[in-house]
Order: C-alpha cells, then sequence, then structure tokens
C-alpha cells in the first residue's frame, strides 16, 4: 500500500514529532531515522515498539528475522504500520527515541 500520511506523537518533554505513516508490505530505503511499530486499535495508534537506525530496511529485516525478545514480541504484536521520522545525526535520533520512550508505555521495547 505505501505511505498513508503522517502522525504526530508527543515525547514526554511535550514537543511534537510528525512522522510519516506507512504499511509494513513497502519497500523500505536505508534511511537514517527513527521508527515506530505500531497499529490501529478503537481507532488509536498502539504502541509496539520505537527504535532508532541509521539503515531502516536493514534494521526491519533484523526484526523480521531475529529471535531476541523484542524481536520476537514484534514478529507476534500483529504491527500493520512502520511510522518514520528521517533524522540525522545519530545523537539527534537517539534523544528523538528516548523522548518517546518515555511519553508511551511500548509493548514490545525490552530494554
Amino acid at each position: 500500500m505505501g505511505k498513508e500520511g503522517t502522525q504526530n506523537w508527543t515525547g514526554n518533554s511535550g514537543k511534537i514529532y510528525t512522522f510519516e505513516k506507512w504499511t509494513l508490505d513497502t519497500n523500505f530505503y536505508e534511511v537514517e531515522c527513527v521508527y515506530i511499530y505500531t497499529k490501529l486499535v478503537n481507532n488509536s495508534w498502539q504502541c509496539i515498539y520505537v527504535g532508532q537506525t541509521s539503515q531502516l530496511a536493514t534494521r526491519l529485516y533484523q526484526h523480521a528475522n531475529g529471535d531476541d525478545d523484542s524481536d520476537i514480541c514484534i514478529q507476534k504484536s500483529g504491527a500493520t504500520h512502520l511510522h518514520v521520522l528521517q533524522l540525522k545525526p545519530e545523537s539527534t535520533r537517539l534523544n528523538v527515541e528516548t523522548d518517546l520512550r518515555n511519553n508511551y508505555k511500548w509493548s514490545c521495547n525490552m530494554q
């Protein structure tokens, strides 16, 4: 299906981040980003997993084929969408990931 618009996520700091919404059947490129696995539940986006990477396509492959607790949780979660916010450098991505992680209950973030 591909891109389906945008979605705002609010960090613990109160800052609003605007992500692109993509269906999981999209062929993703190697972009630097913060990403969120999610699905709609009762017309609200459910928080499944938030992460950051310098190579999105590679990281998604690792999640789909990995066997650590977070990867297995993502695989079983029923996630339908990936929300993507392209960002550089890594320090900025880590700050955004942490800000979001501290504001929501993420069912598959094990750290």
